[in-house]
């Protein structure tokens, strides 16, 4: 009898020291595909991070319309819901600074959006009003959330959309104009 309750005993502890090893051999397991999920995703924040830059014109191009100036850009995540934007169409550059809604990857979203926004507004629609430019972006923001709202039945929904300052220097009568939602414009002077 004490024979049979040893060995049931030995099969007991090993199949406890199976199951311990098979459990250690899992979570190893798990914790290589998390290691390489991390990997992946960081990778593509990344490669987000190049897209979100690529689409942003390069200080050496802002120098070309105003020799002693600087971009400074310091977003607080590896992409950000900050941009800025410039061109020049004639005698006319527009510059526009934003702060979209969200952080991270959906910040990052509505920048991209708001930077091609701004293409097709002022560069290939020539517009170079600024409170024009701030409606019609205003609209067609409206207009991109309101396509997802209608497919997801949400009758809930957040404004998503951005806080940004737009200004039309025009070299020609040399006055600037401003327009802005949810960013003020400060005027310093000398006199």
């Amino acid at each position: 009898m004490r024979l049979i309750k040893t060995l049931l005993s030995k099969k007991r502890l090993k199949r406890k020291k199976n199951s311990k090893e098979l459990k250690c051999i899992h979570l190893n397991k798990s914790v290589e595909s998390n290691v390489h999920k991390e990997k992946e995703l960081n990778d593509s924040i990344i490669y987000a991070k190049r897209i979100q830059e690529g689409m942003m014109l390069k200080e050496k191009h802002l120098h070309r319309i105003f020799p002693k100036s600087f971009i400074l850009f310091k977003p607080k995540d590896i992409v950000s819901g900050d941009f800025y934007w410039f061109t020049k169409i004639e005698n006319k550059i527009i510059i526009a600074v934003a702060d979209c809604t969200g952080h991270g990857i959906p910040g990052a979203f509505m920048s991209v959006l708001g930077i091609n926004l701004m293409n097709q507004i002022v560069i290939e629609e020539k517009n170079t009003d600024v409170s024009l430019v701030l409606q019609r972006l205003d609209h067609k923001l409206k207009k991109a959330f309101s396509y997802s709202s209608v497919f997801t039945g949400d009758k809930n929904q957040t404004y998503d959309g951005m806080d940004i300052a737009i200004c039309c220097i025009d070299s020609e009568t040399s006055t600037l104009t401003y327009s802005g939602a949810q960013r003020p414009l400060y005027h310093i002077s000398n006199k």
